[in-house]
C-alpha cells in the first residue's frame, strides 16, 4: 500500500483525495474519490476487468485518505 503514506493525510474524505483500501488476501487498492455521503464513498479506479470505472464503498473499508 505504497500510497497510504503519499501527501498530507485527511481526517475524511474530500473530492480529488486519494483514497487506499485494503484487499482480502493481501493488497490494496487505490481509487480517487469522486463523491461521499455520511456512510460511502464513490472512487474512480482501475482493475475493474479492462476499464476505469467509479464504485461505491463503505466508509468504513477506506483506510487512508490523503491530498
Amino acid at each position: 500500500m505504497s500510497f497510504a503514506g503519499y501527501g498530507r493525510r485527511l481526517a475524511l474524505p474530500a473530492v480529488g483525495a486519494i483514497a487506499t483500501m485494503g484487499r482480502r488476501g493481501g493488497g490494496g487498492h487505490v481509487g480517487l474519490v469522486t463523491s461521499f455521503n455520511v456512510g460511502t464513498v464513490t472512487i474512480i479506479s482501475g482493475n475493474h476487468g479492462p476499464t476505469v470505472s467509479e464504485s461505491v464503498y463503505p466508509r468504513s473499508r477506506i483506510r487512508t485518505y490523503a491530498h
